[in-house]
């Protein structure tokens, strides 16, 4: 039988601090920019981000339970003003989905979390107008 280990059990974890940025949550992504405030900001990191193949960025991680009861599942993707407590991966490595991000944060509490965008597919790089 296989059995998921969860990654604080597989990899070591920085202490648990405060963590305040901009979550963008799709479909098979979710990712973190700390710092971001608003939609401008976060979308240009984004950006940046995206030209490089693999290893940058920052993948957010969680139970799902604690993820659907912050807000709904969406079908879009959306991005998110969030402020939680955490803890980061300590050594760069292959993180998230398909290894694909340098470092990893899972959320252990949010503290809130508010919606400020929300795009008409299901990835905001296939928006056909980026704003």
């Amino acid at each position: 039988m296989i059995v998921r280990m969860r990654d604080d059990q597989c990899f070591k974890m920085l202490p648990a601090r405060r963590f305040r940025g901009v979550w963008l949550d799709e479909f098979e992504g979710s990712i973190f920019i700390e710092g971001a405030r608003d939609v401008k900001t976060a979308k240009a990191e984004l950006r940046r981000s995206l030209a490089v193949p693999v290893g940058n960025g920052e993948w957010l991680d969680w139970e799902d339970t604690k993820r659907n009861s912050v807000l709904p599942p969406s079908a879009n993707a959306r991005l998110i003003a969030i402020d939680f407590v955490g803890r980061r991966t300590a050594y760069p490595k292959r993180y998230g989905h398909m290894g694909m991000f340098n470092s990893e944060v899972i959320v252990d509490r949010v503290i809130s979390a508010r919606p400020i965008y929300e795009a008409s597919v299901a990835y905001l790089e296939h928006e056909p107008t980026p704003n």
